[in-house]
């Protein structure tokens, strides 16, 4: 104190010069300058007042101010350099703000919704051709046209016609149009009064019978109107060309024991050896078939090259044509009547059908109409038919059989259904068990589950790698489309108005899948409308929904299994799903019950319970 008192009466008399920074102890203060510009002229006060330390350079990236380090604005010292806080830089579409990162304000247009920070379209992508915007469900629906009576519409074709379109020319001419057809003609005529049979116009034979033992190889046989006996057997290359279907019948049937066809048949027609062969324009009618035996119309074995069109089969107990191994053969444009089941060889043997393929290769069925069969419309084993622009139809029971519209296993190819009509009373417009499956532009309306307690989805794929597009399915009970094992796709189809089955009240989904795993299964651009239970189930399978619209799900009539979701995952199912419109359904949009899954971009809302 005395050397400070000393020191300062000495300054005051001009005896001393300015005081150095050693001698300042007590105002010496810590933390009064911390930095300065000219490092050398200026040191920091030690923290306990009793002298000074050199100051320090400032950290990286600071700047000394009035003898303060300052950080630029938005950051704060570190240990050895100025720092940011929070998040460092913002990645499109997210912008900076004072809070943070946020989205970038973004306005979607119609039938997109704004997700993960981008405009996602929502519901259907687009309609295929043939079909149009269903305005009440932003899906799509089938703009169906009217058609000229006899003629059917077919999605994306409009009208064509099915079942026989041979002219019959002048009901008065015996023979009508002579076929153009290569190789020599032979004339039958059972009126014919000639008493010499040479086969000719003016002296035809008067028996079927007759006329093929005597043709030649690569004949024609060319039928006037008028009944003949059947029970012919074409051995070789030989055609049967009738005046038409209205004037031309083939009655009774014979066995063949030892050709080809199936054990226990009696066929009208046989046809075995090298083609091609050439049947048309004639009547095929069950009137003399023994009783106990399958009365079939047509039946080919072997055979390389068979064409069957304009002719029609009516009331058989057996198959209108039964196919095996043969090759290169197409049905089309046959009318098949009331195929139906005999008792005695009981209520499930190879019996009641229009159309039975086995082994065979190449067989294309089109333009066909088959009415209230009692089995199968089409079955076929071993076989991949391509079944192009049929009607199958089934008005009122004629027996508690399990009708089917096409039912087809073991198929070692590709089988191709497309743009057929299936109405009324079958379990299942498709049945199809194994191989590559391509069903599509389909119209299948008002299957039934009530024969034998059977489970009769419209359709249902076993086991197989499918393609299922642009099909339109309403009012089917049990379920619209069934895939059980395999993968594919489901793309493109309508199925509405699903109805609960009977008996027991319970399912009307209108898609189920079922353990489709490892699939996967794509299921997109679908519109699935006012089915009942779940517009969708999804049991043990992996697979994606994308683009759909799944709307209006009813609840079962049934109390324990109500629901009324748009869709279910259960059982250990893993589903994705992106840009669905699920909306409208009576309980839930999207339920998980013991199943997996992940969910962009959709829309989901207004359930009704």
């Amino acid at each position: 104190m005395r050397h400070s008192l000393l020191a300062a009466l000495l300054w005051v008399l001009g005896c001393s010069s300015e005081p150095t920074p050693e001698e300042v102890k007590p105002e010496c203060t810590a933390g009064e300058r911390v930095c300065s510009e000219d490092l050398a002229s200026v040191r920091q006060c030690r923290e306990d007042g009793t002298g000074f330390d050199p100051v320090e350079e400032c950290i990286q990236g600071a700047t000394c101010i009035e003898g303060r380090c300052e950080c630029p604005t938005g950051l704060v010292a570190g240990s050895d350099s100025c720092m940011t806080v929070g998040v460092e830089a913002c990645e499109a579409p997210f912008v900076a703000t004072q809070e943070g990162c946020d989205l970038e304000p973004v306005t979607c247009g119609a039938g997109e919704i704004l997700a993960a920070g981008k405009c996602m379209p929502v519901g259907v992508e687009s309609c295929p051709g043939g079909w149009v915007v269903d305005d009440e469900t932003g899906g799509c629906r089938v703009d169906e046209q009217a058609c000229p009576e006899g003629k059917d519409w077919a999605i994306g074709v409009g009208c064509f016609e099915s079942g026989p379109v041979q002219e019959c020319g002048d009901p008065g001419d015996d023979w009508g149009a002579i076929p153009e057809v290569e190789g020599p003609l032979v004339f039958v005529n059972p009126s014919g009064q000639a008493l010499e049979e040479q086969g000719t116009q003016g002296k035809p034979y008067k028996s079927l019978e007759a006329a093929v033992a005597a043709a030649p190889d690569g004949a024609t046989l060319v039928l006037a109107k008028g009944s003949y006996t059947g029970g012919v057997h074409l051995d070789r290359s030989l055609s049967i060309v009738g005046k038409c279907a209205e004037y031309v019948t083939i009655d009774g049937a014979a066995s063949f024991p030892e050709a080809g066809g199936s054990e226990g048949a009696r066929y009208a027609i046989l046809v075995e050896g090298e083609g091609p062969v050439l049947l048309a324009g004639f009547s095929l009618a069950d009137t003399a078939f023994e009783p106990g035996h399958r009365g079939c119309g047509i039946g080919a074995a072997g055979v390389d090259g068979l064409e069957v069109r304009d002719v029609v089969v009516d009331g058989l107990s057996g198959a209108a044509v039964e196919l095996t191994s043969c090759n290169g053969v197409s049905l089309h444009h046959m009318d098949i009547r009331e195929m139906t089941v005999l008792d005695e060889l009981g209520p499930f043997g190879q019996i009641g059908y229009g159309i039975r393929i086995a082994g065979s290769k190449d067989v294309e069925l089109k333009n066909n109409r088959l009415y209230k069969t009692q089995g199968a419309d089409v079955h076929a084993t071993e076989s991949c038919p391509h079944v192009l622009r049929n009607h199958f139809e089934r008005r009122g029971g004629i027996g508690g059989l399990q009708p089917l519209g096409v039912w087809v296993q073991d198929c070692d190819g590709e089988l191709v259904v497309e743009e057929n009509y299936f109405l009324d009373k079958m379990t299942h417009a498709l049945l199809v068990e194994g191989g590559r499956t391509v069903i599509r532009r389909n119209r299948i309306r008002g299957t039934v589950t009530d024969y034998n307690d059977a489970n009769g989805p419209a359709v249902k794929v076993s086991n197989s790698e499918f393609e299922i597009s642009e099909n339109h399915l309403i009012e089917n009970q049990f379920a619209g489309i069934a895939v059980v094992g395999g993968k594919g796709s489901i793309v493109s189809n309508r199925v509405e108005k699903g109805l609960p089955s009977d008996p027991g009240l319970k399912n009307g989904d209108g898609l189920l899948l079922k353990d489709c795993d490892p699939g996967p299964v794509e299921v997109r651009n679908n519109t699935l409308v006012q089915n009942t239970r779940n517009g969708a189930l999804v049991t043990k399978s992996i697979a994606v929904f994308e683009h759909n619209v799944i709307v209006e799900t009813l609840p079962s009539p049934a109390l324990n299994v109500s629901l009324g979701t748009g869709v279910q995952v259960v059982s250990g199912a893993d589903v994705g799903f992106e840009g669905n419109v699920v909306s409208g359904n009576y309980r839930t949009g999207v339920r998980f019950d013991d199943g997996y899954g992940w969910l962009i971009g959709n829309v989901i809302s207004d359930t009704v319970a």
